[in-house]
This record gives structure tokens, sequence and C-alpha cells, in this order.
């Protein structure tokens, strides 16, 4: 934060993107939405979101801002081209994973995984590199419905609230800058500069969740943080974790509402869906029989919740004796239904006996709940496994949980008879290592005082004060 003196915010026009519902999420919290827009009362906002969840937004923001939906036109061949070389441009580990996995499951040919691999290995580590691509991105790139939008529009600022979307935040990005139009920005999660290729359009200012994506937008995007600020301001929506102790309604009725008795120990699964861990429905079925046999103890059983991006139908958990699973999420709910799915996992995530997922952000969402999760490292029963669709390689592979996985702050379960003896340990009140806890969270989850919702709106103003008209 600066002590330069304000600027009231007048006559701006100020559009901001929300194209996806975990933005919408994340982000438009009670606390950020009152914060930011109460700032902006004498200007003109609108929400650019996703036909999908603007119905939602309309919700969220009332009367502080209109909202108007965008879909993107077809890209063109020239685009294609142009992005393949911005999704080359990391020398991360991720980068090189993310070759193999397509070769592997059939996506690309041996000659194009290779060829790439040799292509980032030239160019990937280059400042002039990044700067060519992003040159190419902006004058030689274009969508004509984006273009109409921010022409339309006429914004003084767009804020893109997530950078690495490349058909919602992307398009319109590049419209902007092409119109010369200030650019604010984010990107959604703490993978997004090291998994996701080169970002395609850096703002003008950037915020970001914590010290690792400012880390990783140095290191590996080429960007200075002379030439663009940075503010580091938390996740808006981990305020809630901190909140959730005073609104838990009691264990005993948590565990009635998910089909557990009191009696028994609830053993937590946060799932990442079979698209990213291909044997996810192997290593449940691993659980559900070590449930079962005693092996996390008499009277342990395991609830499944799925990813609301990647759920398997119900049908295929319906065989297994000694699981719950809770299909039923999503990133957006409706209240006045009993809990919500954000409800839920919140309750799981304070009330389980022991809290297991693979290589997920589920592993992080403990942490503001003083837990230490447990991650799996084997393909089910699985012996034959192809090197690169393994489990096994986000632990090594995967640049930002192994960032995560350092520092100490989850266990890592290579075999089932390593999680079931790490499961066992996790009932006891000194299996969370505090050193490491607070490693991982000075990493990932700093600023983790609740207080993350008011201070984005704070830093977003600040950074639309450049630019408002007095």
């Amino acid at each position: 934060m600066d002590d330069r003196k304000e600027v009231p915010l007048t006559r701006m026009r100020v559009a901001i993107t929300v194209g996806e519902a975990i933005i919408a999420r994340n982000i438009l919290t009670e606390e950020f939405v009152d914060s930011f827009f109460s700032t902006l009362e004498a200007s003109e906002v609108t929400i650019i979101a996703d036909e999908a969840i603007a119905q939602d937004i309309r919700t969220r923001v009332g009367a502080h801002a209109q909202v108007v939906t965008f879909a993107r036109g077809k890209e063109t061949a020239r685009e294609r081209a142009i992005m393949s070389l911005a999704r080359s441009g990391l020398p991360t580990r991720t980068n090189l994973w993310t070759k193999m996995r397509a070769y592997t499951r059939g996506d690309i040919g041996l000659l194009s995984a290779y060829r790439k691999r040799v292509f980032t290995a030239l160019f990937a580590h280059s400042s002039l590199f990044k700067r060519f691509v992003r040159f190419l991105i902006i004058r030689y790139t274009s969508d004509k419905e984006a273009t109409e939008c921010i022409r339309s529009l006429q914004p003084d600022v767009l804020v893109c609230l997530s950078l690495t979307n490349f058909n919602f935040d992307v398009p319109l990005a590049r419209a902007a800058r092409q119109q010369k139009v200030p650019l604010l920005g984010m990107v959604r999660s703490w993978d997004n500069l090291s998994s996701h290729g080169l970002l395609r359009v850096v703002p003008d200012r950037f915020f970001l969740q914590n010290v690792f994506l400012r880390d990783m937008a140095t290191k590996y995007q080429g960007i200075s943080v002379s030439r663009v600020p940075m503010s580091i301001v938390g996740l808006p929506h981990y305020d809630a974790y901190l909140r959730a102790r005073d609104t838990l309604i009691p264990k005993v009725q948590f565990f009635a509402s998910v089909g557990f008795s009191p009696e028994e120990k609830l053993v937590f699964y946060g799932a990442m869906g079979e698209f990213l861990f291909v044997e996810e429905m192997g290593a449940i079925e691993v659980m559900n029989a070590m449930a079962r046999d005693g092996a996390f103890g008499p009277r342990a059983r395991v609830l499944v919740r799925a990813h609301p991006k990647f759920k398997p139908p119900p049908e295929k958990l319906a065989q297994f004796t000694h699981v719950v699973f809770d299909g039923d999420t999503s990133y957006l709910d409706e209240k006045g239904k009993g809990l919500t799915s954000e409800e839920r996992y919140m309750h799981a995530l304070s009330y389980a006996d022991a809290v297991v997922t693979a290589a997920s952000t589920v592993a992080v969402d403990a942490i503001p709940f003083g837990r230490r999760a447990i991650c799996v490292g084997f393909d089910g029963a699985r012996k034959d496994m192809p090197y690169w669709l393994s489990v096994k390689r986000y632990y090594d592979c995967y640049t930002h949980f192994e960032a995560f996985m350092e520092t100490g702050a989850a266990a890592y379960a290579p075999t089932p008879q390593d999680l079931a003896k790490e499961v066992l340990a996790s009932f006891t009140p000194s299996y969370v290592d505090e050193a490491a806890r607070k490693r991982a969270q000075a990493l990932l989850l700093d600023p983790l005082d609740g207080n993350a919702g008011r201070r984005l709106g704070e830093e977003l103003a600040r950074g639309l004060n450049a630019y408002a008209r007095p």
C-alpha cells in the first residue's frame, strides 16, 4: 500500500471480468463487494460475465454494477499457432509433464512431443522470446466479439480476475490492450503461473494471492516487479475458512447429515477427478477395502467429496460398503437448502479424523483449519500404470505441488500401507507439524488474517486511482 494522496474514483467506467463459477466463489465475497464497490459509487461499473453464471453475479453485486454477458468467437488457425508458442513458453517441470502426458494419452504424437520439448529448451528461458510472443498475441491475433464488447463498453480500465482463462479473460484483455485500455489483473489459482504456459497478456498491475505466484511471475514468466507493480493480497475465499469455527453445526449433527454415526472415524478424501488422477477410483476402492478390513482402525469409513468439475457417476461408488459419496458439489450454491456444498466442505475439513487427497488444493485448504493432509501416491491396485500417467508424477514433475510438499505441511503416502500408517497417526493431536504448516502458510496463504476480501477491494481501488478522472 502506498502513501500518495488518493483521487476520488469519480466519472470512471470500470469493466470487470468474471468468466467462471470459481472466480465468483473465490473473489466476489461479501467483504470484497462491500469494500470495493463502496469506493466506486460514483462510477459506472460493468461486470462482464459468462452466461451460465450471470444471474448469480447479479445477485452478488446487486445494484453496484450492471452485468453483461460475453462469449468469445472462433479461434483462428493463426491464433492457434501463436498460442502454441505460449503454451511451450515456460521451462517448468509441469511443462514437461504436460507434453509427455499428452503423448502417453495419445493426444499428440511422439515427434510432436519431443519437438515441443526441444523448443522449450531452446527458447523458454529467454525474456526476449517471451516479449516477442506477447507482441505477436497483441499484434496478430484478435477476437471480433471481444473487440466489440470492449468498444461498446468503452471502459477507462479493465479488471481481469482470471488472466489464464484463455476463452474469456484473455480475448477481452487482448482487446483492451489493442484499444489502449489500462489493465489490472489477477490469476485464478496458485498453479496458474507455473502450469498454464506463458501469460498471454501482462497487466499494468498484478494482484496476487501469495508469495509463490510472485516468485513464479519473476522466475518463469519474465515479469519484472520494477515494470509491473505486484500486490500480494491473499484470497478472499479463505476469509470464510477462518470464520468457519463460529458457524459450524455440531459434529454429531454433521456426521448424521453425511451418513456417519458418532462412534465412527471419518476419513475425508477430497477428489482430484479421474481426468487428472487416472486411477482415482482404484485408489478409492483400495481405501474402501482398508476401512472394511480395519486398516484405519475399528469403525472407520471414507467420505469422498467429488471435484466440482470432474464428477464420477454415483453408480461407480455404489458398490463400496465403507465409502460415502458426496457428489452434490458446486462452486456456486443456493442458500436455504440445508448445508451448501461449500459449507459441507468446510465441515468435513474441520471434523474429519483424517484428511486425504492426492495432489489437490484440498491439501492447502486444510491449512487454515490447522490440519495436515495426507497425499496419495499410488495408482489404486495397479502396478503397470504408464510412467507419465501415474499419480506419482505430481510429486516430482508438478512444479507448484512440489513446492508445497517441500514445506512438509502434508504427508506423502506412496503405498496403501503408508496411507494406513499416516491415517492412524493423524488421529493423534501431535500429527500436525506446526513449523511446516507455518512454512506452507507463508508461501501460499499469507496474509491469512480474514481480511483478504477487504484488502483486495482496497488495493484494486488504489490501482484504479491512477486512472481516475478528476
